[in-house]
């Protein structure tokens, strides 16, 4: 998947550098395409990141489910410092 998005950030790049090159545009189509290389700058690297996370995730095995061990009445859930003053 980072090999195909990979590829569609350089032919938007290879077709916005030929647009620039044989049209040569001006002020808001300029605008317009220095826009869209920069966007694909920012779409690649979401792609490249959301693959390391779907990676990431893949290896990370489920946790076990919560055992009362001896003497316990509830799992201690909260963070809350006021939450566990009465215990």
């Amino acid at each position: 998947m980072e090999a195909h998005i990979d590829h569609r950030h350089r032919l938007i790049h290879d077709e916005c550098l030929t647009l620039i090159t044989l049209e040569a545009p001006v002020a808001r189509d300029a605008w317009f395409v220095t826009g869209v290389l920069d966007a694909i700058i920012d779409l690649e690297l979401t792609g490249d990141y959301s693959y390391e996370i779907v990676t990431l995730a893949s290896g990370i095995e489920r946790r076990p489910p919560f055992t009362k061990r001896f003497g316990e009445t509830r799992p201690n859930t909260s963070c809350s410092p006021l939450a566990n003053a009465g215990q």
